[in-house]
């Protein structure tokens, strides 16, 4: 992620441009906390893959959750003070890097793991090699962090947007450090930042001094050591790369490797301002079609360093031909960054731009312009640079926040009240989404009208369960959000096929976001202002002109605010009654693809399950009481029954989110008449146990039995759907519940979940031969009125008793018109035949 091969160059001259930080734990560590600025998904990631925990039964998520408490404790034990910080919503500038990197790295790698054979894909070095995230990290991720013992000393933020330019700002204004897996830290800088630290180049050591422990012989003396026998003391020592820490107790200390964008800039003899320059004509995320760039640039035979090394040699050569000859008049007038970028394209393209066909220069321009302004940071007041200035965020003003903009009710001409009323929905949202109670996913929907369904490892030839599991839970996400405050409207964006037949997804002009635009500056600066000024203490905004000069190519394309944000069209108001659309990117087939979805309506969706709707007096979901909110929330999950009730807070979701897995499942056996397929997909009574049992409570007087760590059981695709369907549900109802701010009332189990322990019990079949067996309220709970929901195991329904229930099932859709449409059987049976002919 982030420039790319910048990471490698950083590698290959790490004695040239690093530094070292060292910290222990030491009685003679006497200096004050280091503030450690850490991204969140690196952590995950790198977390998760140093740990060598088994993914694909789903997640070892109580061993991931101790591996978080581990590491975070010993960073407090160092000396240093962590601030997590998240990714935000998607920009659409990304949209088309989302959807490679899931295609890729999830559905290419899922289509692999099924064509693969069953003794092949059990190898650990072909699991390795494919390996993919466990869908329920981030949720356990922050229920580690903010747990009571990192309440006062651990701080975790939600980026408006991007979470890197979020990253190096909040390491500015704490004076500290940031640690990740982005070279994009070693581009970003602001007045403060300490230094990018690479996660893999840190390195734990423990000190156990030899001398202390006592030697006893065969008899039980204590052997005695001499003066001269001390010297030959050999300290025992232990060390580890990365994030995991060694194990012991004696002298812990780190070292950390410091890369400085100061350092970067002077190493290249560029103005530190010109190094998101650099990284945006070598090549960043917010470029999709970053290879055809390349081969416009590079020859095939450059290696990544020497890329970045081309690069920064005509920004170089370009600035010295412009300061250091003055009198000599150049051939190309440069007045500003835009003629910077038009005449470094010049330099680097491999054939001659009178070659290209009309408008690709201009274009490839503007990319790079583009991906330029994403590295700006807002100027603050250096006399106020306490966090959280407002309750709105912790380092912006409300009029510099993108969240409250998206949030925004829209303009309507509805009463005062009213107005009043979605104003209160968006204080309690902004408030719960600050507090991590508010999953960035759900926040897509108001930015860009997106919906962000990425896969894991499932059955890749049949319905994704991102539809059939998640989809109807979705709606009613979209119909409380539209009725508490308004869904905007979209505009319409085709996904055009590339020459390597990828997908790209293109917006119409003006249907981008700049989070930090700043209004009245169109005036292009003097080139020689950007070069000549001190790069660690610039007043101004870098990149301002070079947003200006953007504004000049493509003027009217959105509206400033008072607020100084660009209003993309994504976000703008629509009449109360028109028909709302979310684009849903699922996958269908190999590839994730958008599906237009249309927003129903809160009162259709009520009355679908037996609540009448009175518009006049209706009190939006998220102002009613908890009792009443949490009461629909279990009526709609099809969950409002006594046993339910009784259920504690901290399994309340495993019991809602199988509940609803066998009813979904249920409904579509029935309303396909019982066929082999959908009778089929249904869970058994052992299966619903499986699931229950995999869960260690800690309020359960008798907790299951620890899994043995070293027992791998088969990989089933059985198996592998089931988990696929549950974890899509917890997933997607913990999505609903903060959406209907239950998020404190209803937390995610996930930190009590072990897939391997899963597909362990589901092998054996029965999970009362390892002592899992679930709690009789428990088992209650979760098959109260859904009796009929459960499915035959196999081997013990025959074709008669299958043709007797289905002959009970309510009829399906059923072709009564005549025509070849009923099939040939079908008409033949319909003719009347005279047995006399």
């Amino acid at each position: 992620m982030g420039v790319h091969g910048l990471t490698t160059y950083l590698r290959e001259h790490q004695r040239l441009l690093a530094t070292s930080l060292v910290l222990s734990n030491s009685p003679s560590n006497t200096q004050p906390p280091v503030a450690l600025v850490i991204d969140g998904w690196s952590f995950i990631y790198t977390l998760y893959l140093q740990s060598r925990l088994p993914w694909a039964f789903g997640g070892e998520y109580r061993a991931f959750h101790e591996l978080i408490v581990r590491v975070v404790q010993a960073w407090l034990k160092v000396g240093f003070r962590p601030y997590f910080v998240f990714d935000g919503p998607y920009p659409s500038t990304k949209f088309n890097t989302v959807i490679t990197r899931v295609t890729q790295g999830t559905i290419h790698s899922t289509l692999l793991f099924f064509r693969t054979s069953a003794t092949s894909r059990a190898s650990p070095r072909f699991l390795r090699e494919i390996s993919m995230l466990p869908p329920l990290c981030y949720a356990v991720c922050l229920q580690a962090l903010n747990s009571p013992n990192f309440r006062d000393v651990v701080e975790v933020h939600i980026a408006d947007e991007e979470g890197d330019p979020f990253s190096v700002e909040l390491a500015g204004r704490v004076g500290g450090y940031v640690t990740g897996n982005d070279s994009d830290f070693l581009v970003l800088n602001m007045d403060g930042y300490a230094g990018y630290i690479p996660m893999d180049e840190i390195v734990w050591t423990t000190l156990q001094d030899s001398q202390t422990s006592s030697l006893v012989d065969d008899d039980g003396f204590t052997v005695a050591r001499r003066s001269k026998g001390a010297k030959a003391a050999v300290d025992t020592r232990s060390s580890e790369h990365g994030l995991l820490v060694p194990d012991g107790s004696g002298e812990l200390s780190v070292t950390c490797t410091v890369y400085k964008p100061s350092a970067l800039a002077a190493h290249f003899k560029l103005p530190i301002s010109l190094l998101p320059l650099l990284g945006a004509l070598v090549g960043n995320d917010f470029i999709a079609d970053r290879r055809d760039m390349h081969d416009l640039f590079f020859e095939r035979g450059l290696t990544l360093s020497q890329r970045i090394t081309r690069v920064a040699t005509a920004l170089q050569t370009n600035l010295a031909a412009i300061v250091g000859a003055p009198k000599r008049r150049p051939k190309q007038q440069i007045t500003g960054v835009m003629d910077l970028i038009g005449l470094t394209v010049d330099s680097l393209l491999v054939r001659p731009a009178s070659t290209m066909a009309s408008g690709e220069r201009e274009a490839i321009i503007e990319k790079i312009a583009e991906a330029t302004l994403q590295y700006a940071l807002p100027k603050y007041n250096k006399d106020n640079a306490r966090l959280w200035p407002t309750e709105v965020c912790p380092l912006h003003l409300p009029e510099q926040c993108l969240i409250p903009a998206l949030l925004s009710p829209p303009q309507s001409s509805d009463e005062v009240d009213d107005e009043e009323t979605r104003a209160q929905i968006q204080a309690l949202y902004i408030a719960a989404y600050r507090r991590g109670k508010l999953h960035p996913r759900i926040l897509d929907i108001f930015s860009t009208a997106t919906s962000w369904c990425n896969p894991f490892l499932e059955d890749p030839d049949i319905e994704p369960v991102t539809k059939s599991i998640g989809r109807p839970i979705r709606e009613w996400i979209y119909a409380i959000l539209d009725d508490g405050i308004g869904l905007p409207e979209r505009e319409q964006e085709t996904m055009n096929t590339t020459e390597d037949g990828s997908q790209k997804l293109e917006y119409p002009e003006g249907g981008e976001t700049d989070e930090y635009s700043e209004g009245g500056e169109t005036d292009d600066d003097e080139l020689i202002d950007v070069i000549e000024e001190d790069s660690e203490e610039e007043d101004g905004d870098p990149l301002a002109p070079l947003r200006g000069a953007l504004q000049e190519l493509r003027p009217g394309e959105g509206t400033e605010t008072d607020a100084g944000t660009s209003v993309a069209s994504h976000t703008l108001s629509s009449p109360k009654d028109s028909n709302k659309i979310v684009m849903e990117f699922v996958r269908r087939g190999t590839r994730l693809a958008p599906e237009e979805i249309t927003v129903p309506s809160l009162s259709s969706l009520l009355s679908s399950i037996g609540i009448e709707h009175d518009a006049f007096r209706h009190v939006p979901i998220q102002l009613q009481s908890e009792s009443e909110r949490l009461s629909l929330f279990l009526r709609i999950l099809g969950s409002d029954v006594p046993a339910v009730a009784l259920v504690s807070p901290e399994q309340l979701m495993a019991v809602v989110a199988l509940r609803s897995v066998l009813h979904r499942l249920h409904v579509r056996a029935t309303s396909n008449g019982y066929n082999k397929d959908r009778d089929r997909e249904r869970w058994t009574h052992s299966e619903a146990k499986a699931f229950l049992a995999s869960f260690l409570w800690p309020s359960s007087e008798t907790p299951g039995k620890e899994e043995d760590e070293t027992s791998f059981p088969p990989l089933e695709n059985r198996n592998i759907q089931l988990l696929a369907q549950i974890t899509e549900a917890l997933k997607t109802i913990a999505h609903l519940s903060e959406v209907m701010l239950l998020a404190d009332h209803i937390p995610s189990p996930a930190a009590f979940f072990s897939g391997r322990q899963f597909h362990q019990l589901l092998t054996q079949g029965r999970s009362a031969n390892t002592g899992g067996e679930p709690q009789s309220a428990l088992w209650e709970a979760c098959a109260q009125g859904l009796e009929e929901a459960f499915g035959e195991a196999k081997g013990k329904k025959g074709k008669k008793e299958r043709k007797a229930r289905s002959a009970q099932a309510p009829p399906s859709k059923v072709n009564t018109s005549s025509g070849p449409s009923q099939g040939l059987f079908g008409i033949l049976a319909g003719m009347d035949i005279d047995d006399s002919a």
